[in-house]
């Protein structure tokens, strides 16, 4: 007979094995997310920044609509003003979800940086004969490049009016 020790240890790496082997079909359920943006930098207050995240998916499973975020304030910087969802087959069976996110950013620079748009995630399911499967498809966080209306330090005049300018003519 093998000790108490050898018995415990065998029943904690086979509890192990079923937790790790249990969380696989989660993972196999979602192929990929990709994001897209336009660009990643040159951004100005008040800008509409249009995303798009595909999320691919094992055949079956498809968006939670309840789990996608709700338009409003993301950060004190950042709004997210609409996002829209549509699905199709793939050609291999999967299912191909796009999500269109269109942000606004209200951060006022006075320097050129980068900042931190944070993630989220989103729950797909699937109805089977061996009854309700779902996972969570997790949308990455990404950077977005913001820059200043106008210098921090303008360039030096003697006559202060030449720091003003009128405003242009505007056609009859």
């Amino acid at each position: 007979p093998a000790p108490d020790g050898d018995v415990t240890m065998r029943a904690l790496l086979s509890a192990a094995l079923l937790l790790a082997l249990a969380a696989l079909p989660a993972a196999a359920q979602i192929r990929g997310v990709e994001l897209r943006t336009p660009r990643a930098f040159g951004y100005f207050l008040g800008d509409l920044v249009l995303v798009q995240a595909e999320i691919r998916l094992d055949p079956g499973f498809t968006l939670q609509r309840p789990s996608l975020p709700k338009p409003g304030p993301v950060a004190y910087w950042l709004d997210l003003r609409a996002i829209a969802a549509d699905e199709q087959r793939a050609a291999d069976g999967s299912t191909l979800v796009r999500l269109h996110l269109t942000y606004q950013t209200f951060y006022a620079a006075l320097d050129t940086r980068t900042l931190e748009v944070p993630g989220f995630s989103v729950v797909v399911e699937s109805r089977g004969s061996d009854g309700l499967t779902s996972a969570v498809a997790p949308i990455p966080g990404w950077k977005l490049g913001v820059s200043a209306l106008r210098e921090v330090q303008p360039e030096r005049h003697d006559d202060a009016a030449e720091y003003l300018r009128s405003d242009g003519r505007t056609p009859r």
